[in-house]
């Protein structure tokens, strides 16, 4: 029917956000339960969530991943599906292992004793149940990285300081080492080889962007479209203006 065509055009266009972005995720969740409450529409919320898990299975989307933890959070996944589906997932995959790590030891360890979950290390315990996993980022035990998680962002003082467009603290951290930390990009569980001007361009944060640009931080092809996620309208007439 021409309702159901139109269903499917909304929920593909839906999915590109999701895809492109996790920092649009919440609202959007929070917009497919408003419109699941119009009669005409509550075909698009269950399509959106099958087609977010098919995704999810076989592509290792970051942001998938990541928008099928939001649909977990807030119930749209039940526990017993997403578990099912976590073990029909190749456990090589670093992505979704990462993200979902405290689901994947529960799975693996079932009865294992030797392994202390309370106190031990997150990335300890994935090496003894040998879980492909990014190590950069877990220096904590599972319940530490669980309130990271739910937090759904970054509990990083320099990162903090970006997303506040705090730049007092901003500069006060990169200016003892400036030129080491132009040249460093950001790798965390929210984020995978993001520049630091990319990051200021994503929040909107434009002291924080000036200063990095200033100091010879590079535009590259992400710059624009995080800018646009960003919404600061000086920030993207600045980048729009350099790769013209």
């Amino acid at each position: 029917s021409k309702n159901d065509e139109n269903i499917y055009e909304l929920a593909a266009l839906i999915l590109n956000v999701v895809k492109a972005s996790s920092y649009l995720q919440k609202y959007i969740v929070d917009l497919l339960l408003k419109l699941n409450e119009n009669e005409h529409l509550t075909n698009l919320l269950p399509f959106v969530i099958q087609n977010s898990i098919n995704y999810f299975r076989n592509y290792f989307n970051r942001n998938m991943v990541q928008f099928i933890y939001k649909l977990y959070k807030r119930k749209l996944i039940s526990e017993t599906k997403l578990m099912i589906n976590l073990e029909k997932i190749n456990y090589n995959n670093q992505c979704i292992n990462s993200w979902f790590l405290p689901e994947f030891i529960e799975l693996k360890v079932k009865g294992q004793t030797k392994i202390d979950l309370k106190s031990e290390n997150i990335i300890d315990i994935a090496q003894k149940l040998d879980l492909d996993v990014y190590s950069y980022c877990y220096n904590f035990n599972i319940e530490k990285f669980k309130e990271i998680r739910d937090k759904d962002e970054d509990d990083d003082t320099l990162l903090k300081s970006i997303r506040e467009d705090d730049i007092d603290t901003f500069q006060s951290i990169v200016s003892q080492n400036l030129e080491n930390f132009l040249n460093k990009n950001i790798n965390t569980i929210f984020e995978s080889g993001t520049s630091y001007l990319n990051y200021a361009a994503k929040f909107g944060s434009i002291k924080c962007f000036k200063f990095l640009l200033l100091n010879n931080s590079k535009i590259d092809v992400d710059t624009f479209k995080n800018a646009i996620i960003g919404g600061n309208s000086e920030l993207i007439r600045i980048v729009d203006n350099k790769i013209k």
